[in-house]
């Protein structure tokens, strides 16, 4: 997968609506045209998925071509970290480990995300944790969506991951960090209405990635095996962009 290929999020929860995973659907798709890579919390179930994360990499899969193959990066939820599951040429499922706590190492990988939702924990945690890494973010679902503020993530991504007690890795310092960070400033969020069709679909993500002022890391992914690759990857994130020793 080549280092140069701008890399977006696509977030949302695991109860979506209709319309949501419609969203999924385009947004994956239009990844997949601007010749960037997917990221996104899933692992592709073999069936058709229900999931916004599965749904987007089931779309950029069907876009794909014999010349433009799928281009996808998935981060399962597991809680000890594994080596890296190759899907295809281009495809991987990667494990940091870690739990819920993965949805800051999904932060730490994309250079610009879109949150499909806010109002689920998971959802809130992963635009929480993105703005943090000052990652453009949009977050989809119009004018009724809640939460509307980086402060109003914090306490419905608490309900997925806890203020972390401990700080000696550096997704414990990062996500105590996301924490600190939210409670301090009250940043009103990017709020816009779902695609319905391609054209709006790629409109959103030439937008958010022309936003993009920080390069996320590039680690050489066959290489993250184990909790202490996966935490230096968490640890020069955060130093990248100015946020404490990491």
């Amino acid at each position: 997968m080549s280092p140069n290929l701008a890399v977006v999020a696509i977030f949302g929860t695991n109860d979506a609506t209709v319309d949501e995973l419609a969203a999924a659907e385009l947004l994956g798709a239009a990844v997949h045209r601007a010749e960037a890579v997917l990221l996104t919390g899933g692992d592709l179930k073999p069936s058709r998925p229900r999931h916004v994360k599965d749904t987007a990499i089931f779309a950029a899969n069907g876009a794909a071509s014999p010349g433009r193959p799928a281009r996808w990066i998935g981060v399962a939820n597991k809680e000890r970290a594994a080596p890296p599951h190759w899907r295809g040429a281009e495809a991987v499922v990667l494990t940091p480990g870690w739990g819920h706590r993965r949805n800051l190492v999904e932060a730490c990988l994309c250079d610009a995300a879109i949150a499909i939702g806010g109002a689920s924990p998971g959802t809130s945690s992963e635009a929480l944790f993105s703005l943090y890494l000052r990652r453009p973010l949009i977050v989809l679902g119009g004018e009724d969506i809640s939460p509307r503020t980086v402060r109003q993530l914090v306490p419905l991504a608490e309900q997925k991951i806890r203020r972390p007690s401990r700080r000696a890795l550096a997704v414990d310092r990062g996500v105590a960090g996301a924490y600190a960070w939210a409670d301090e400033v009250d940043i009103a969020l990017d709020v816009r209405a779902l695609p319905t069709r391609a054209a709006s679909a790629s409109e959103l993500v030439a937008d958010v990635l022309g936003r993009a002022t920080h390069r996320a890391p590039r680690p050489e992914l066959d290489r993250l095996v184990d909790e202490a690759t996966w935490d230096g990857v968490v640890a020069m994130a955060l130093r990248e962009v100015g946020r404490g020793a990491g």
